[in-house]
């Protein structure tokens, strides 16, 4: 199934690198492709001046149709175009199953000096124009920003897979070739158009899904000779979550690996380490508590961009805090350890901030133990009664651990 609408976006209300798609890019893909890059500008400003309606697929599907018949679904074409300006970085592709919807994000060009330093792009380019002309063009091109887009599985082809110097053809890191043999050792002949293959290469790519797991996802949404595109998504979601639900329910399911980690078996400490090492925050997010709010993806990037703080880090946090407010999303409790963090430097050393938890996390427990058999008034050290006492004693902890550390530092020179 193809969506039933897409959208055309970019960033700019006017592009400045017009002239690098010309000088550059458009020496790279061919004219084709730069004719399509401008019509999506155009596209996008239309669609601009009517962004609450909504464009049906079909306005993609006739827009250069020229045998005068309608076609059912987009030319190969079109798909096979825009795979080359995705492995160029001119346009990023997004697609919402749940909106039926394809968006293309239009990116500008790089500057000249930019689009130089990318080793396998100056290579091209003067494989395609020859080294004469490409030394007449290495004067006059500025820098320009590029620009970001978050959320959805990016489906984007890199570079590779459309420019090398022995193939121009549209091609994915997945083997499908290898794919298709599997296919008729079960007796299905089935062939893949463009966007199938885009959908299969981009979990594969993501999510390091082997080829006997996208069989498995493949046949049952073989109908009639042809796949069910909604139907295959749907289980290779699936499948994305099954592989991760173990390792995931460890974590979940696990508090002592801040609480009592000394006595937790090596295997399910390392098995919650590698969850936090190798997902980025907003996947690890949204396999914590099984859905992700736009408040919560804010506050990942106010993680990163504001304090810095690694992915794998964040991680540990969001977890630190989940277990410890009872599965509840609370963000100032994870601004409070943030800050700590920063304080401390420790954005990147997932080691020393995993210490950190533990050790505070230890004394907490004793000093509660301790205060239940004094049943005596708590002091100011003592362990939290509610949320905001619970993270001032946690960086209080910290702190005083930390000058500890220092002084027997001192003592030991």
């Amino acid at each position: 199934m193809q969506p039933n609408y897409y959208r055309v976006i970019k960033k700019a209300t006017s592009f400045s690198g017009l002239d690098m798609i010309s000088h550059a890019y458009g020496q790279i893909a061919g004219v084709e492709v730069v004719g399509f890059y401008l019509w999506l500008i155009t596209e996008a400003n239309a669609q601009a001046f009517n962004s609450e309606i909504r464009t049906p697929i079909s306005r993609l599907q006739n827009a250069f149709n020229t045998t005068g018949t309608k076609n059912v679904n987009v030319p190969d074409w079109i798909y096979k175009t825009i795979g080359k300006l995705e492995s160029l970085g001119l346009v990023r592709t997004f697609f919402s199953q749940e909106k039926s919807e394809m968006t293309f994000w239009i990116v500008e060009p790089l500057g000249w000096k930019e689009f130089n330093q990318k080793k396998h792009f100056k290579e091209k380019l003067i494989e395609s124009m020859g080294k004469l002309e490409y030394d007449r063009n290495c004067l006059s091109f500025e820098q320009i920003d590029n620009i970001q887009f978050d959320n959805a599985l990016e489906i984007t082809a890199n570079f590779e897979a459309n420019f090398t110097s022995k193939q121009d053809c549209l091609s994915f890191s997945f083997d499908f070739e290898a794919f298709h043999k599997q296919l008729v050792k079960q007796n299905l002949f089935v062939s893949f158009n463009q966007k199938t293959k885009a959908v299969i290469n981009g979990y594969f790519e993501k999510y390091q899904i082997t080829l006997e797991g996208i069989l498995e996802c493949v046949i049952p949404s073989v109908v009639n000779d042809e796949v069910d595109l909604e139907l295959l998504q749907k289980l290779l979601e699936q499948l994305v979550k099954n592989n991760t639900a173990p390792i995931v329910d460890t974590v979940i399911n696990d508090r002592n690996f801040f609480y009592d980690n000394q006595n937790l078996a090596t295997e399910t400490k390392d098995a919650i380490s590698r969850c936090h090492l190798e997902y980025n925050a907003e996947k690890y997010l949204f396999l914590l508590y099984g859905k992700v709010e736009n408040e919560q993806l804010d506050l990942i990037r106010r993680l990163r961009q504001e304090f810095g703080i690694a992915d794998k880090v964040i991680n540990l946090i969001v977890d630190f805090s989940f277990w410890k407010n009872n599965s509840m999303w609370r963000e100032q409790y994870i601004l409070k350890i943030a800050e700590s963090v920063e304080r401390y430097r420790s954005h990147n050393n997932y080691q020393a901030t995993l210490d950190n938890f533990i050790r505070a996390s230890s004394l907490a427990k004793k000093q509660r133990t301790k205060t239940k058999i004094e049943k005596s008034e708590p002091e100011t050290s003592a362990a939290p009664v509610n949320e905001t006492d619970d993270v001032n004693y946690f960086l209080n902890r910290i702190k005083a651990i930390n000058k500890k550390n220092r002084e027997n530092g001192k003592h030991k020179r």
